[in-house]
């Protein structure tokens, strides 16, 4: 393999090559990499040196107009509309997002080229054009030295999209670990930078949401949930947003909740979760009478298919207990069948609803 060949190569594809001699005559690149403008006579080295720099700025300048475009397009138009787009067809999406970008582009280097060849007309006079071909036989050896001994920037700038490239697909699943080991500040920090960068990101805003629901901040994880809901275009963190409301909001829209729940399940084995989920609410806010309503409906699926229940026996025994000792009825049986089935179980009345992500 001839590295020094790779190397001219490459040199003759880069901005860095933008002017070659073809038959004593000059010919400079245009802003379109394949438009060339000829002129007579081989130009002194200064002259040439002038040209290139006032190359790179308007490529700079291209560059600048493309990349701030680009963020404004991002930022304007396909953060705030990103679910519309989603919802549309695949290629109808693709098109909607990238045919403004591609006209803009289009637009940007009509505009810095016409810019480019004023200048030159300026700087040089009229040219002729031609096609821009620099090839091996015409490579200027003082512009390709200078190549060789400046590629700083131009590195620079790869390991800067590098970094942004592995924070973009990679923070997520650093967030992710952080969460899994009860880290939430830092992963509360971090979600944060992303969101504000990518917000768009459902998994993100779940995760998110978890960490506000471990500080208590019930409204916001609500909030988050929501989010990431709107962005995974769909309705699988209802559940979480349900369980989160159980901790603030009023008795009815909870209640109202659980029953929209309950009565859209067809699988009886999830019915049977909710219905528990919705007793150890009413526990918790003592309407014990609810509670054990409910409890009579899932204590007899427990004894007639004990292995087949989606709920903890032990508990369900030990709260309708407690929900006929409150009511002033006799609970020992069920006081006894708890501690049979668990004699060192201490039961809460966490909900199981909000999933750690």
């Amino acid at each position: 393999m001839d590295i020094e060949k790779i190397r001219k190569v490459l040199f003759l594809n880069s901005q860095y090559c933008n002017y070659y001699f073809e038959n004593g005559d000059t010919v400079f690149a245009g802003i379109f990499r394949k438009s060339g403008y000829k002129y007579a006579g081989e130009l002194a080295e200064e002259k040439l040196q002038e040209i290139n720099t006032a190359y790179r700025n308007y490529m700079t300048k291209l560059n600048w107009i493309v990349g701030i475009g680009i963020i404004l397009y991002i930022y304007l138009v396909i953060f705030p509309f990103f679910t519309s787009f989603m919802k549309l067809p695949y290629l109808a999406a693709v098109m909607a997002m990238a045919v403004f970008p591609a006209a803009g582009l289009f637009l940007a280097l009509i505009y810095v080229n016409s810019s480019f060849e004023k200048y030159l007309v300026k700087e040089l006079g009229t040219y002729t054009k031609t096609n821009f071909k620099p090839d091996l036989k015409n490579l200027n050896q003082n512009a390709y030295q200078k190549y060789l001994k400046t590629p700083v920037k131009s590195v620079f700038i790869l390991i800067l999209v590098t970094i942004i490239f592995l924070l973009y697909a990679l923070l997520p699943l650093n967030i992710a670990s952080l969460v899994q080991r009860n880290k939430y500040d830092k992963a509360l920090f971090r979600s944060n930078i992303y969101l504000a960068f990518v917000p768009f990101s459902s998994d993100v805003y779940a995760r998110r949401a978890y960490v506000k629901f471990k500080r208590k901040k019930y409204k916001e994880a609500v909030k988050d949930f929501e989010k990431a809901n709107k962005y995974s275009l769909s309705d699988v963190y209802n559940t979480d947003i349900l369980g989160l409301k159980t901790y603030y909001a009023p008795k009815e829209e909870v209640i109202s909740g659980f029953d929209k729940l309950i009565a859209s399940q067809t699988d009886e084995k999830l019915k049977q979760f909710y219905m528990n989920e919705k007793a150890l609410y009413l526990s918790k806010i003592k309407d014990y009478k609810g509670a054990l309503d409910i409890y009579n409906v899932l204590i007899p699926i427990y004894e007639k298919t004990p292995d087949d229940v989606n709920f903890s026996p032990a508990k369900a025994y030990f709260l309708r207990g407690m929900a006929k000792k409150s009511l002033g009825q006799n609970g020992n049986y069920d006081f006894g069948k708890a501690h049979e089935m668990c004699p060192s179980c201490k039961y809460r009345l966490n909900t199981r609803l909000i999933r750690k992500p």
